[in-house]
């Protein structure tokens, strides 16, 4: 008939008999009353034992027929072809919605009644799913119970932990259908993938800037509430994000954990590791919708796109002068306060910017990174063999506005400009 006339005091949840309902309020309680004798894990259900007693005998007599993949049981087994097939044959009757599994399927509808049954005794935080309040807790104890038997890294959930163990095997199974390129996660995958529809469906109801995922929006908020709660113990400074204190850290510490397998070069931030890559493989993935040019990172098609703008929001407070970098401004702005806080190793001398104290310490060493595949000279700077190679095409793309006269270079540009 449907009926469910067994209703949960706790949460609401209605349930066909008694026996059903007493199994659910132990999610509440906590209480696993069936425990595996070979590692001590608790369960509420049996039948969930039962599953879980089959990891012990390491037998996976179902196979993927597409991947070679195996599982304990079918319904694993079932449950994971539908990777394969694309088929989600559960629909969210609310927003129509299709999902892979039952169980996400009940937890999105989580999201349309509003309802959080799953509160923290700590701080009183209110969950819609158990996964995510039991992983807060760990915020509270420290608690990181999964440990990676390759390099005895530690995690909170065995979700970060199965993402970090791919960077050992090296695999990505979540290929782009549009460019082929392969992640390790799924997460990773369809972010990308909003690069090719270019869609952003999270707004901020402050401001009017939209975001790729709901995760982004909710860390963009906290820009707006002021509140940062998050404070260097060396210097003082505050932050608005975790995160964004731990790149800061990275400054006093020095430490530089991403690390460049082709170059041994070492990164603090896994953004800039990924940029160093693209280099080696040539991969430039971010193309201009106005002029089809393609580059290596998000942020260098950012800066271009603004040369077909025009658009330069970023002022010095001192002399008014006008950026289309945020960057720019900061290294002009060392022009006034006369601050050159990068210093050579090798002889004392200081810089405004470190990719200037970078090219100084090729005097030192003789090194000259950047070969003319024309000629094979070498140069020190990569603009320094942009202008040689005009040399090879006659092209002078600096072009003076009071005479016309153009040149193949700024500098000579610039030298020039001052006879006007």
């Amino acid at each position: 008939t449907g009926e469910k006339p067994f209703t949960c005091k706790e949460c609401g949840k209605s349930f066909k008999t008694k026996q059903i309902l007493c199994t659910h309020e132990l999610s509440h309680t906590g209480e696993k009353p069936y425990v595996c004798i070979e590692c001590g894990k608790g369960f509420y259900q049996k039948g969930h034992l039962n599953v879980h007693s089959l990891v012990h005998s390491t037998k996976k007599p179902f196979i993927c027929t597409e991947c070679g993949k195996t599982f304990i049981v079918k319904q694993l087994l079932h449950e994971h072809f539908l990777i394969h097939t694309g088929e989600k044959p559960y629909a969210c009757p609310e927003c129509g919605k299709l999902f892979r599994l039952k169980q996400l399927l009940t937890s999105h509808l989580l999201t349309h009644t509003g309802l959080k049954p799953y509160t923290c005794p700590e701080c009183g935080k209110r969950f819609a799913f158990r996964g995510n309040f039991y992983q807060h807790l760990h915020l509270h104890t420290g608690d990181k119970p999964f440990s990676c038997t390759e390099c005895g890294n530690c995690f909170a959930t065995k979700v970060q932990l199965q993402r970090h163990h791919l960077l050992h095997t090296g695999e990505k199974p979540f290929v782009c259908t549009e460019c082929n390129l392969s992640f390790a996660g799924l997460a990773n995958l369809r972010s990308h993938q909003h690069l090719h529809t270019g869609e952003k469906p999270y707004k901020c109801t402050e401001c009017g800037k939209c975001f790729r995922f709901k995760g982004h929006l909710t860390s963009h908020m906290k820009i707006h509430s002021g509140i940062k709660a998050f404070i260097c113990t060396e210097c003082g400074k505050e932050f608005t994000h975790k995160y964004s204190l731990r790149k800061h850290q990275r400054i006093h510490t020095s430490e530089k954990p991403y690390v460049c397998t082709e170059c041994g070069k070492s990164y603090k931030q896994r953004r800039s590791l990924n940029d160093n890559l693209r280099i080696h493989t040539g991969e430039k993935p971010f193309a201009c919708t106005e002029c089809n040019k393609t580059f290596l990172s998000a942020s260098c098609l950012q800066a271009h796109k603004q040369t077909h703008t025009g658009l330069k929001p970023f002022q010095c407070n001192e002399c008014g002068q006008l950026f289309s970098r945020k960057g720019n401004s900061n290294v002009h702005l060392q022009s006034h306060t006369g601050e050159k806080p990068y210093t050579c190793a090798e002889c004392g001398k200081s810089f405004t910017t470190k990719v200037t104290l970078n090219h100084h310490r090729y005097t030192h060493t003789g090194k000259k990174p950047y070969p003319c595949t024309e000629c094979g000279k070498c140069f020190r700077q990569k603009y320094e063999l942009r202008c040689h190679q005009y040399s090879h095409t006659g092209e002078n793309p600096f072009e003076c506005t009071e005479c016309g006269k153009s040149f193949p270079s700024r500098a000579r540009f610039n030298r020039h400009r001052n006879i006007h």
